[in-house]
């Protein structure tokens, strides 16, 4: 896992509508960037939408005849930024409560995370929020990136031509790959090897060959190439099966944290911050889970 890239987006953006008012003719709802705490999501779904969260609220409403609306649909979504990163359109019953749990772990993920998520989301058919943000709890936090691997550090210049030939040279990831898998010392002492055995031909062009090689296992299925790290098809792909959703929640959204609400108490959160807030908010007697309210 790599350092966390400040340029990242960190943000989930959707529009939240009321179901039962667009069935009716009228548009009521607002957009919402995620992740926030489970509060201030439960606050959004009341204060901006319009519904009533609270089963027994809703019970003796519709009991004395009102009309009751406790369900939502995502209109709208941005897809850029930490979407597009990870490669989930968000559908549009999806659950809110559990797309802001995937926005949770994501928003913890570095760049080379974040693409193992898409890839292997993509080869697994994994198309639900819940199970996106299993996968992503195991690789971020449990450190399971199956097989997929990091590329080799690219090289540097201080010669403006050199450095934009480098920068056109790296666009092609297969070039990224063979550096990765081929180092340059492998190859040197393959050249060394191959010119005493009197082969001076092929030390000439070692790095065709290493190329050639790289590029023949690309097209026969054993390899995916990203943009900041490969997958080797043939190795097993991260296992989320045993993770439990309730333990996501608790490590991400705990009651009463407000890590995502913008808190003038934790600016910057750390993963100290995270667990002095799982800490304080453990210590707080049980009084009853979120409402759930579910897209349908």
């Amino acid at each position: 896992m790599g350092e966390k890239d400040d340029a990242l987006d960190d943000n989930i953006r959707v529009w939240i509508g009321n179901l039962g008012r667009y069935n009716e003719g009228t548009l009521q709802g607002e957009w919402i960037s995620l992740p926030v705490s489970t509060q201030k999501l439960d606050d959004f779904l009341v204060d901006r939408v319009g519904l009533i969260t609270n089963p027994e609220e809703a019970f003796e409403r519709g009991m004395r005849g009102e009309r009751v609306y406790e369900e939502y649909f995502i209109a709208d979504y941005e897809y850029g930024g930490m979407l597009e990163e990870i490669g989930f359109r968000p559908h549009e019953y999806a659950n809110l409560h559990d797309l802001n749990a995937l926005a949770a772990v994501a928003s913890d993920m570095d760049a080379t995370e974040r693409e193992c998520l898409r890839m292997y989301a993509d080869d697994n058919c994994v198309t639900g929020a819940r199970d996106m943000a299993k996968l992503a709890y195991v690789i971020h936090d449990e450190g399971d990136m199956g097989g997929y691997f990091s590329y080799a550090g690219k090289d540097t210049s201080p010669y403006p031509d050199t450095q934009a030939y480098l920068d056109s040279y790296y666009q092609d990831p297969m070039n990224r790959y063979v550096e990765t898998v081929y180092p340059e010392e492998s190859l040197e002492k393959a050249r060394e090897l191959l010119e005493k055995a009197g082969f001076g031909d092929l030390a000439a062009n070692i790095d065709k060959a290493a190329y050639a090689a790289c590029e023949s296992y690309l097209h026969s299925g054993y390899l995916e190439l990203g943009e900041h790290g490969y997958v080797e098809t043939s190795m097993n792909p991260p296992d989320f099966d045993h993770v439990d959703f309730i333990d996501v929640e608790a490590d991400y959204l705990p009651p009463d944290y407000t890590m995502f609400d913008q808190s003038p108490a934790i600016d910057n959160p750390t993963i100290a911050d995270r667990q002095a807030a799982i800490d304080q908010a453990a210590s707080i007697p049980a009084q009853g889970g979120p409402a759930q309210v579910k897209g349908r």
